[in-house]
């Protein structure tokens, strides 16, 4: 059993001075007990960011559509719709010119080609706004051009029958293939898939 000291009865040395490296380890704080004090480094502080609200919501945005797929593909389709409406506006602005032209220089356009043109253009979602023009007959064509030659041209004939020209450049030094007819509105959709050229029309 260890004794009890009577530290009234110790006499203390008052000419006694600790080691240098106790002295220095005494100033130290318990969480910092390896370094001495004057090595001790100060906090470091960052300064408030001026955009620091702009960048938390990209951030925000980002994480949203990197968790949330849904998100991000319905903002896709949103901006495809926008697209798609302002280029059915764009069909019937140009439409009109046409009619007026034509009706000043003595013809009328095709009431039933103009019917089957809104029907291929509504016939998939987000085709892409091709060249159109009137041609002598009345009918309308449509055409949608690409890189290497590449071409689509439909004509509506009315009854949902659709003349076309189609070249397709099978390589970007190759020769070009070229097919023509007549077709379903319908048929035409699956001739232009298998040249495929779906990019070329679809957005």
């Amino acid at each position: 059993m260890i004794a009890a000291v009577d530290f009234d009865s110790v006499t203390l040395d008052r000419g006694y001075q600790p080691p240098a490296i106790m002295a220095e380890m005494d100033s130290t704080s318990v969480f910092d007990i390896d370094l001495p004090h004057r090595e001790r480094r100060r906090p470091l502080f960052r300064k408030p960011v001026a955009n620091q609200q702009s960048q938390a919501v990209t951030l925000t945005d980002f994480l949203v559509q990197a968790f949330d797929p849904g998100a991000a593909l319905a903002h896709e389709l949103g901006e495809k719709a926008k697209r798609a409406q302002k280029d059915i506006q764009a069909y019937q602005s140009r439409i009109e010119a046409l009619r007026s032209d034509a009706l000043q220089d003595g013809y009328d356009l095709n009431a039933a080609s103009e019917r089957d043109f809104w029907r291929f253009i509504r016939s998939e979602p987000f085709i892409r706004k091709g060249n159109l023009v009137l041609l002598d007959n009345g009918n309308l064509r449509a055409i949608w051009k690409g890189e290497h030659g590449t071409h689509v041209g439909l004509q509506f004939l009315g009854d949902q029958t659709v003349q076309y020209v189609i070249f397709k450049r099978r390589a970007a030094a190759g020769d070009i293939s070229r097919v023509a007819g007549r077709d379903s509105i319908e048929g035409v959709i699956r001739q232009i898939a298998a040249f495929d050229l779906r990019s070329l029309i679809h957005a």
